[in-house]
């Protein structure tokens, strides 16, 4: 822990302002923009943007005491304050909000600032302004505020750089997003305009001013400690502490506001050391939320067993039986831990839910003392005592080496190693990370059971495809690549898998299809049919042949008739239905190519046909046949002739009417009567009457209803209804005609349907 303590002693030299930069995006507010006599709505049209540039004059910079323009130095064009009026009065609290959102950003929220408009700026295609500082433009600036106005438009990157570090704000997003991105920084900040690519960047720019001459307001450096900082790091990677580590800031946060913009104070610089010193000492810097949790006796003032007993849960301002609770955590702690669980979404990936022991955690002060961040108690329940919980929150950077990274990635979720697969394609040219050998480590570690593991469906898995592409090895494809793409097959987008082909061939990609379509899932089947479909082009012929060969197997392990049984039992049938009819018409599509093969389709019809149950015949290979245009394959012809059998057979045998109303007897419950009413011994005589339609049965509740749910379990031709009059009430007993007529509703549908086919298909 030395290596620790004495990373907390650099920390504690540096103290002042927050970031050199506040970035954000704001709400879009129609600020009512005017210039000279023209009214500029939002989001800027091209044409609008042609319109100011047309009162524009090409925008200068400061060079030394002199002001020169020059497109080779800035290309932009400039409209000054003076021709600017802006009539929504909303506009003035908008930019008094953002300046106090910036403010905190920048660590100044103690100090008097106010913003002027300065500029607004237009860059078209090709306009940028090279690295420079700004001058003082006005007396007591000391940084400038850039807020963008929604502008269709790509590139205009801007690049903001001080004491070693960078931000890269975009705001190319504006219009699509409908927001007002911002960045504010300090004038002694370099800072460039990347090339525009399209369209048109337009900004407002403001000066931001002291108002007290007496304030002065530096810039965050702290380039001495985070050097320090990463010579401490450097030696801790080679030592026996257990990684990662946990360093807690000097704040508490809450779950919903913590993220790098909301660090309180000293934290904002200390973190921003800290992700510096990390960078050049090669670990990573993440920031973290450590949740310590304690649940113990709860000592409280308020008498639970005196009014009615029950559960209460309550916070401390909450009420519980209508009275106030105070109520502290006794001496007798039954459960604790310390965890981290919330990440703040500023930085790269995570390391999921991690469990802390205090070997890992860095902090002067001692964890779950004093007040607790929240706390909630549970009431007396009738077999145990009353507890409280207590909830503590800290801020805290969570290091580690990359030396370390493999170690700790390979016991992560699969969410997790996927996250991290992202990173590396986004930062593949960036010399800080061996993504490359990362990459290829990360990827032995996605074994069956990671893949097989509840609640990961949600998952990113189509990076795995673009990691496969970046790496272009034959021999991790195979070591990895096969294993992990079966493992996820339906989970990859189609999109992705076309990818693919255009890298490896399909010897590689071909036992990963025979692998999946072997498996019988439906779901399974179908994705790889819709992937096959995709890639029906010329230069995937032989593969779709193959596949195409391969199909009356997949269907025969699919065996779509029992979709009742696992591994269905828990999807829905809206989904089981879907994913069949798709498997038909893609079958169909496809026996086109082999319908020369008679032995292909005599397969591929067995495979097909193998129900000749009614639900089976009609809602999917009839329903398949009325949909598909192309009618003459070998395949679709087998098909259609099992159909026309089975319907004509069905149509012919027209149900008739029963000739009385003579019913047959269920059997008795084997298990008995609860309340010694045997139901079809009670009904015998009614239910093998030719004549009698009504029984009534006059009785108190629980055998009524004991013979009523024994109707209802036997589903037999009878309705119910409680006559209310009288004591006790008649439950009065109606035979129907329901089978009947749901058998003549499935006959004229059958009907329908036969003559549907015929007129469909032409022979």
């Amino acid at each position: 822990m030395k290596h620790g303590k004495k990373i907390l002693s650099l920390l504690k030299t540096i103290e002042g302002n927050g970031s050199f930069a506040a970035i954000g995006a704001k709400d879009l507010i129609l600020p009512g923009l005017q210039v000279g006599e023209e009214d500029i709505g939002l989001p800027i049209t091209p044409l609008q943007a042609q319109a100011l540039i047309r009162v524009a004059h090409q925008a200068p910079f400061g060079k030394g005491s002199e002001t020169v323009t020059d497109i080779e130095v800035r290309n932009a064009w400039e409209i000054d304050a003076d021709q600017i009026t802006f009539k929504n009065p909303k506009w003035k609290s908008f930019l008094k909000k953002l300046l106090k959102e910036v403010k905190e950003e920048l660590g100044i929220e103690d100090k008097k600032v106010k913003s002027e408009l300065y500029k607004l700026l237009i860059y078209e295609e090709g306009g940028f302004f090279l690295p420079h500082k700004d001058s003082e433009k006005a007396k007591g600036m000391f940084a400038t505020l850039v807020l963008a106005l929604p502008s269709a438009h790509t590139g205009g990157e801007f690049h903001v750089r001080f004491d070693g570090r960078e931000e890269v704000v975009d705001f190319s997003h504006a219009a699509d997003d409908f927001e007002m991105p911002y960045v504010a920084f300090y004038a002694d900040c370099e800072h460039e305009i990347k090339p525009v690519t399209s369209g048109y960047r337009v900004c407002l720019v403001y000066n931001l001013i002291q108002k007290s001459k007496a304030d002065y307001i530096p810039s965050p450096q702290f380039s001495s400690q985070a050097e320090a900082i990463a010579e401490v790091l450097k030696k801790w990677a080679y030592s026996d502490a257990p990684f990662p580590q946990v360093l807690l800031l000097d704040h508490e946060y809450t779950p919903t506001n913590f993220s790098r913009s909301a660090l309180k104070h000293h934290d904002l610089p200390r973190v921003e050391a800290l992700v510096t010193a990390a960078e050049q000492a090669g670990w990573h810097a993440v920031l973290g939320l450590v949740t310590h949790y304690q649940m113990g006796e709860l000592e409280s003032d308020v008498d639970y067993y005196g009014g009615g007993y029950g559960r209460g849960r309550y916070r401390s301002w909450d009420r519980y039986d209508d009275e106030e609770v105070t109520g502290t955590m006794g001496d007798e702690i039954y459960e604790e831990y310390t965890s981290i669980e919330h990440w703040s979404g500023d930085e790269g990936p995570k390391l999921g839910a991690l469990s802390l022991s205090p070997d890992e955690v860095i902090a002067e002060i001692e964890i779950g003392e004093g007040e607790p961040s929240e706390q909630e108690a549970e009431g007396y329940t009738g077999n145990a005592g009353m507890t409280m919980e207590y909830w503590y929150h800290y801020g805290a950077v969570v290091l580690w080496p990359h030396s370390q990274h493999y170690q700790l990635l390979e016991r992560q979720p699969v969410g997790v190693k996927l996250d991290w697969i992202a990173f590396y394609l986004k930062h593949w040219d960036n010399a800080q990370y061996d993504v490359e050998k990362e990459s290829k480590q990360l990827l032995t570690t996605f074994t069956e059971e990671n893949l097989e593991r509840t609640g990961y469906q949600e998952d990113d898995f189509g990076v795995i495809v673009d990691i496969l592409i970046k790496l272009d090895s034959n021999e991790v494809f195979q070591s990895d690549g096969q294993r992990i793409l079966a493992g996820t097959f339906k989970l990859i987008p189609v999109s992705q898998w076309v990818k693919l082909f255009a890298v490896y061939a399909h010897k590689f990609i071909s036992p990963i299809f025979e692998q999946v379509g072997n498996l019988g899932n439906i779901f399974e089947l179908h994705h790889l049919l819709c992937i096959v479909e995709a890639l029906k082009s010329a230069d995937y012929q032989d593969f779709v042949l193959e596949q195409v060969s391969h199909l009356p197997d997949y269907l025969t392990q699919a065996q779509l008739h029992h979709t009742e049984r696992e591994p269905y039992t828990y999807i829905s049938n809206d989904k089981i239905m879907l994913a069949i009819k798709g498997i038909f018409a893609q079958t169909l599509t496809f026996s086109r190519l082999k319908d020369e093969d008679e032995a292909w389709s005599e397969r591929a019809f067995k495979s097909l046909s193998m129900s000749h149950e009614r639900i089976y015949v009609n809602d999917f290979i009839t329903a398949s046949l009325l949909a598909h245009s192309d009618k003459t394959s070998h395949l679709y012809l087998r098909l259609y002739e099992l159909c026309i059998r089975e319907l004509a057979a069905r149509v012919a045998a027209k149900p008739q009417p029963p000739k009385n109303w003579k019913m047959k007897v269920p059997k008795s419950s084997y298990y008995g009567s609860r309340f010694g009413v045997d139901t079809w011994e009670l009904l015998a005589d009614f239910l093998r009457s030719p004549t009698d339609q009504i029984f009534d049965y006059v009785a108190n509740q629980n055998l009524r209803d004991e013979v009523s749910r024994d109707i209802r379990n036997k589903k037999i031709d009878l309705e119910m209804e409680i006559i209310r009059k009288g004591r006790p009430y008649t439950l009065r007993i109606t035979k129907t005609r329901t089978s009947y007529k749901n058998k003549v509703a499935k006959w004229e549908e059958d009907v329908a349907l036969e003559a549907k086919l015929r007129k469909n298909v032409s022979l």
